[in-house]
């Protein structure tokens, strides 16, 4: 969808994680939301972000983040 369209949410950013062993799920997590909440919330209502698990950090070598917000309009 556009961004000139009304729309409930959006992926804002998709940073990377640093490649390495897997750190445990508090320290993916933890990672995760200080690069979402870093890289700037103005103007949106809520933020959570979707960070790799165990499987997809070993298996697929999945390191990217996705930083999503609610209600942009």
């Amino acid at each position: 969808m556009p961004c000139t369209e009304a729309h409930e949410g959006e992926v804002w950013d998709v940073p990377e994680l640093p490649d390495g062993p897997y750190p445990g799920e508090q320290a993916v997590l933890t990672a995760a939301e200080e690069r979402c909440w870093d890289r700037g919330v103005e103007g949106r209502t809520w933020g959570t972000w979707c960070a790799p698990n165990e499987r997809s950090w070993n298996v697929l070598d999945h390191r990217t983040v996705a930083c999503v917000h609610w209600n942009v309009r």
